[in-house]
């Protein structure tokens, strides 16, 4: 961004005041479009990165753990991660540019996204005891029941989160679940 700056002041444009905003703009842009096509390393990054840490992985298995590798294995990991925000900040932020230049303008746009989710969503029939279920009461009776019989035959026990005991909902709190299910 110091190179915009430094491109800004130097620009010397002779005109109106708007023809010089507009000159220096357009010196902006290409400035930073430049910029940005040179700091566009975030998939070759990553990638490298992978590799590392898959070489590393390798040598571990070879030569057994040590404070140096796994710091190093740390260290990869740490960049790996930094690279992944980035690329999904990135793709977070070429989504919402074409969401707003679509989205709202585009009402065809935004219910091609509806129902695409919900058709992604959407389970028409399932197989319950070797017969197709296709009525979604029948559908609906099928889950459930698939899922009251699981979790009555899992042994479970009560989850705990860090040391912190994860309490159990009374009675009358589970009540409303239970009437959403059925």
């Amino acid at each position: 961004m110091k190179d915009v700056r430094e491109r800004w002041i130097r620009e010397e444009v002779k005109g109106s005041y708007s023809f010089v905003l507009s000159s220096k703009l357009q010196t902006s842009k290409e400035c930073i479009k430049n910029w940005l096509r040179s700091n566009k390393v975030v998939g070759p990054e990553i990638k490298s990165l992978e590799e590392k840490l898959a070489n590393l992985d390798k040598r571990v298995v070879g030569n057994g753990w040590e404070e140096k590798l796994r710091q190093e294995r740390l260290d990869i990991m740490s960049k790996l991660w930094k690279f992944f925000r980035k690329e999904e900040q990135m793709w977070y932020q070429k989504s919402r540019v074409k969401w707003l230049k679509e989205g709202d303008k585009n009402t065809k746009f935004f219910h091609t996204l509806a129902i695409g989710r919900r058709s992604v969503n959407y389970i028409g029939d399932i197989w319950v005891d070797g017969v197709m279920r296709s009525k979604p009461q029948l559908v609906r009776l099928g889950i459930l029941d698939f899922f009251k019989e699981h979790l009555k035959n899992v042994d479970w026990q009560r989850s705990i989160l860090r040391g912190l005991d994860l309490k159990c909902l009374s009675e009358p709190g589970r009540s409303p679940w239970k009437l959403a299910l059925v």
